[in-house]
């Protein structure tokens, strides 16, 4: 009961027990009085022990951790003993893990100071000097932790375009959020079985195949059900809400069925999404607090990753749709963070583990279907075999100096080759019904959505290897041999090549869609390089540029690309509408040449 005394003034009088307030007070005044004397008068006096004697800890109660005899053991007779073993453990732990946390802390602190505000860029990564008070004062907006230096991660993406020495300096990053909440209306969304099944076929058509994370046979036993009894609160719901909220986002305006006429107002169907996300959002919780393959569904559709969910439940689910979303959940969040150069993540090393999905099994119930089974099948193991190779690129790539030196420009164009090499094994290993005739002087759309998305990882990648030599031409002058300034330049122009041919391959974006968003960065990153490309003519001492060449084509590309991303150009979320004002305002330059 003394140890109670020393709380604070503000506790109720049931704590102080019997006592009267008098003695209570004056207990507090003497205690605090003996505090103050001591060597360190900042320190709180402790007020539980590190470790328990043997008759507290069995009894569970609080122990003071005096020795040899603690204050109960004392009173009481009792035989205080201590585990010198467990203490000294303990004690060499909690030191341990305190210091590891303070260096943590202060290591974090110093380099959140010395970011510059409102960037994520890495083409800063090398600042040096204070930074001015006065930006200090301002707000850090989109500023994630920076990797450690020994990590060697870092980024290509859109964002650190912007430092490079032929663009004009100040140009400020691409927001990811513009801050607006999503819309929750209390409105419920529209449950006829017409409705439910247009929208899961919008879904069907556009995310699952090539994301086959559901089972269809049970999507469709679900979506019936909530047709003839309604929403509930399980996770089945849950599911359903997520489905129809993608399905109403991703309509094709283009395309019309007898059954399903499109709706008079675009609009209409994103209002209805809202409705079906705002249901969903309801059940996410339930979903979040079970260790179930439904649950895992729920919150892969919903953007919140999940790795190793189990579903209880008797019915067999194959174990293709646990893999796919495994896969789906990795290479979302690997994408998402290599755009933003955000380090650190619980999946970072966990590609090992990936495992590649099983072949389809044969059904006698659907034969007519087992082919297309079998194609998504090879296409979602060349998807997984691409993001493979670009892992091991962005892993192995090491961030050279605005200057290289011989030795790094030489390693990479080591690794440039040696990673073509494996580009092209994995190209010559597509099967005949997903593969697609290289580039050559143009490139035509293809209407196929599988092929079209492989020969746009292929074009990724080639773009991505030659990114970092269209870097270092654009942005610093090399003082190298003249051979491999040369081979730089050789390199850097097939980029620019290739940033055309991305541009070119894909094909205008009129609706909503679960990849409009790294989409338009992707595309505005190519573009802005093409721009930069042009500009090199201004900047004589930029040596290796002059050797480069830009293809002849690249302001009709871009045009194109502006016309197509038009449809957007108010649309704030994700920061589309700043890319397109970006692209507008660098080209704007060469209209009349």
């Amino acid at each position: 009961m003394r140890r109670q005394a020393q709380s604070p003034r503000g506790n109720p009088p049931s704590l102080l027990g019997k006592r009267t307030r008098t003695e209570a007070i004056q207990t507090f005044e003497e205690e605090s009085t003996a505090t103050r004397t001591r060597s360190h008068p900042a320190q709180r006096p402790r007020t539980r022990a590190t470790v328990a004697c043997s008759v507290c800890r069995a009894r569970k109660t609080r122990c003071d951790g005096r020795q040899p005899v603690c204050g109960y053991c004392a009173s009481t007779g009792s035989t205080c003993q201590y585990d010198i073993a467990d203490a000294s453990t303990d004690r060499s732990l909690c030191h341990d893990m305190g210091v590891q946390i303070l260096h943590a802390i202060e290591q974090l602190t110093q380099l959140v100071k010395d970011q510059p505000p409102q960037t994520i860029t890495n083409n800063i990564s090398n600042h040096q000097g204070p930074i001015p008070s006065s930006s200090l004062n301002e707000p850090i907006q989109n500023v994630p932790v920076p990797a450690s230096p020994h990590e060697g991660k870092f980024s290509e993406g859109l964002d650190s375009i912007f430092g490079w020495h032929v663009f004009q300096p100040g140009l400020d990053s691409i927001p990811v959020d513009d801050g607006r909440p999503i819309p929750m209306p209390d409105e419920l969304p529209p449950i006829k079985f017409s409705e439910l099944s247009r929208f899961q076929s919008n879904y069907c058509r556009v995310v699952h195949n090539v994301n086959p994370i559901l089972d269809l046979t049970t999507l469709d036993q679900y979506v019936s059900h909530i047709a003839e009894n309604g929403f509930d609160w399980t996770t089945r719901t849950c599911l359903v809400a997520l489905v129809c909220a993608i399905g109403a986002l991703c309509q094709d305006k283009t395309t019309e069925t007898p059954s399903s006429p499109p709706t008079a107002d675009p609009n209409d169907d994103v209002m209805v999404a809202y409705r079906f996300w705002s249901v969903a959002c309801k059940r996410l919780g339930r979903a979040m607090c079970q260790n179930t393959l439904e649950s895992a569904q729920c919150l892969c559709l919903a953007g919140k990753s999940t790795l190793s969910a189990r579903s209880p439940s008797s019915q067999p689910i194959s174990s293709a749709i646990e893999h796919s979303i495994f896969y789906t959940t990795y290479k979302s969040e690997v994408e998402v963070r290599y755009e933003l150069a955000i380090p650190g993540s619980v999946l970072e090393h966990i590609e090992d583990q990936l495992v590649f999905p099983s072949p389809p099994t044969p059904d006698n119930s659907q034969l007519s279907n087992l082919d297309n089974e079998t194609i998504t099948w090879y296409y979602y193991l060349a998807d997984i075999a691409a993001r493979h190779l670009i892992n091991r690129i962005i892993k192995v790539r090491v961030k050279v100096d605005d200057t290289p030196n011989e030795a790094q420009a030489r390693a990479m164009l080591h690794d440039y080759k040696l990673f073509g090499s494996q580009l092209e094994d994995w190209y010559k290993s597509l099967p005949s019904d997903i593969s697609f005739p290289p580039p050559s002087s143009s490139i035509t759309f293809e209407p196929n959505q599988l092929i079209r998305i492989l020969r746009s990882r292929y074009l990724c990648i080639r773009e991505l290897l030659c990114r970092p030599f269209v870097r270092i031409c654009l942005n610093s002058s090399l003082n190298l041999p003249a051979e491999l300034v040369d081979e730089i330049a050789s390199v850097a122009s097939e980029g620019l090549q290739y940033c055309a041919w991305r541009l070119q391959a894909m094909c205008s974006m009129d609706r909503l869609d679960h990849g409009l968003w790294i989409w338009v960065r992707n595309n505005t990153a190519c573009s802005l390089i093409l721009i930069g490309a042009a500009r090199s003519y201004k900047f004589p001492s930029l040596n290796a540029a002059s050797r480069m060449w830009v293809p002849d084509n690249w302001h009709d590309v871009i045009m194109s690309f502006l016309n197509g991303l038009e449809i957007f150009s108010k649309e704030t979320r994700g920061g589309v509408s700043d890319c397109y004002k970006l692209i507008c305002r660098n080209i704007e330059e060469f209209h009349d040449s």
